[in-house]
């Protein structure tokens, strides 16, 4: 599988060392309860973005630098892919780079975040982009599946706000007041807009967001009309762009050119 530099056709990848962004592939797919295919959406995303403009309307957030890092072995046993992934994303931040990780199914994000938390980095917070909660304890009896990663995340004491969900359980229901999840589901933020994130506390110092199709096909439509809302989001946090998972249910000519431009939407938004 090829997995060419993010952007390639525009730009000339830099050396590590003098690029801000970091993309990371990590074409990991082990509990899909549907379909599949996710291990080909870092291939297909980086593809699709040659198909971009490096003008985003503002500006050329590419200036930056973006280096784009030979995929993560996903092979061996959950735990193992999960350490070398924390690795991976510990060695970028210890650079002061910004880690851009490509996924994959869901549980990339829990390796993600433990590198984070063994880069040191303390005060950040989640800004989860999903059709679906991810909050259960276990599914099928795997506590590391798809469906438990934002479990996983708020049981590290990291603080979460989901944005687009539109179908849980009732045992995620209550993990959400276990844990203080802040969330705006889709049968509000889709047909009503909302421009403003409720909240009385100062934010998360950082932001992490993981995306997967579902959610990028109704937020996406609803900001073309009423971009404020994720602007609004953006502002309140020092973005950290992170891992695109689950194009998998979607064609790639569909799904990945939308989350290639979600891509580069949030680099535009971390180099601002």
């Amino acid at each position: 599988m090829k997995y060419p530099p993010f952007l390639g056709s525009e730009i000339q990848p830099p050396s590590p060392e003098h690029a801000l962004f970091h993309v990371l592939p990590v074409p990991w797919e082990r509990s899909l309860s549907y379909g599949g295919g996710a291990a080909l959406g870092p291939s297909a995303i980086l593809a699709a973005s040659w198909q971009l403009e490096l003008w985003d309307g503002h500006g050329v957030p590419a200036a930056g630098g973006i280096y784009t890092h030979a995929p993560v072995d996903v092979s061996g046993e959950p735990a193992a892919v999960i350490d070398r992934i924390a690795a991976r994303v510990a060695e970028i931040l210890a650079l002061g780079k910004i880690p851009v990780v490509l996924g994959g199914e869901h549980t990339v994000t829990v390796g993600v975040i433990q590198g984070y938390l063994r880069a040191g980095h303390e005060g950040f917070g989640v800004v989860q982009l999903d059709a679906h909660a991810d909050l259960r304890d276990r599914y099928e009896g795997d506590p590391l599946s798809h469906a438990c990663a934002m479990r996983r995340v708020v049981e590290a004491g990291v603080p979460l706000f989901q944005l687009g969900v539109r179908a849980l359980c009732e045992e995620e229901v209550a993990a959400r007041t276990v844990y203080g999840v802040g969330f705006l589901d889709a049968d509000t933020l889709v047909p009503q807009g909302i421009e403003r994130v409720p909240g009385d506390g100062g934010p998360p110092r950082l932001y992490f967001s993981p995306q997967n199709r579902h959610c990028v096909q109704c937020i996406r439509r609803d900001l073309k009309s009423n971009p404020s809302l994720f602007a609004h989001v953006i502002r309140r946090f020092i973005p950290v762009p992170s891992p695109f998972q689950d194009g998998s249910r979607l064609p790639a000519s569909r799904s990945c050119p939308a989350l290639a431009q979600s891509s580069g939407d949030l680099l535009a938004g971390a180099d601002g």
